[in-house]
């Protein structure tokens, strides 16, 4: 694979709280909004889960949970950028994806490699394997047009 171009200006971040919901597993996940075709490229996340549970992170297709707020720039002065976090608890459980953090400690991914690749209408989720669980976490993205891409990640 070739080498990958990290595009700070167009780079986002949001943080949120995944609060226990009886009977409920918590996610938090970030959807791409984008109305112009922008690809959202998943670099990095923290992630705690209360005592005793496992986050997995998986692919989701449309948004899941109720609207936080959309990404932050970390590069001054950018403005809107496409991404926005959404928080929530449902009842199903999730059986498969990556692990990404357990057992009441943090976990941080740093953004050597790519996590996900976000299509408009997709988005990236964590989610609790443990019910009644509270867990905060954060998602750092990048916002790109698809000429941005290496032909690599296009293939």
């Amino acid at each position: 694979m070739g080498q990958i171009k990290l595009y700070g200006r167009r780079t986002v971040s949001q943080f949120t709280s995944g609060n226990p919901t009886a009977a409920q597993y918590s996610h938090i996940s970030v959807y791409n909004d984008s109305t112009i075709g922008h690809i959202l490229r998943v670099r990095s996340y923290s992630v705690a889960p209360g005592a005793g549970a496992y986050v997995l992170g998986f692919l989701n297709q449309g948004s899941l949970g109720t609207l936080v707020a959309a990404g932050i720039p970390i590069f001054a002065g950018e403005g809107t950028l496409a991404g926005s976090l959404y928080s929530g608890s449902n009842t199903t459980q999730p059986t498969t994806g990556q692990l990404l953090g357990q057992l009441s400690s943090s976990t941080i991914y740093p953004i050597d490699f790519p996590l996900a690749y976000l299509r408009p209408g997709w988005s990236w989720v964590m989610q609790c394997r443990t019910v009644n669980t509270a867990m905060n976490g954060s998602i750092l993205w990048e916002d790109l047009t698809p000429e941005m891409l290496h032909a690599d990640e296009l293939a």
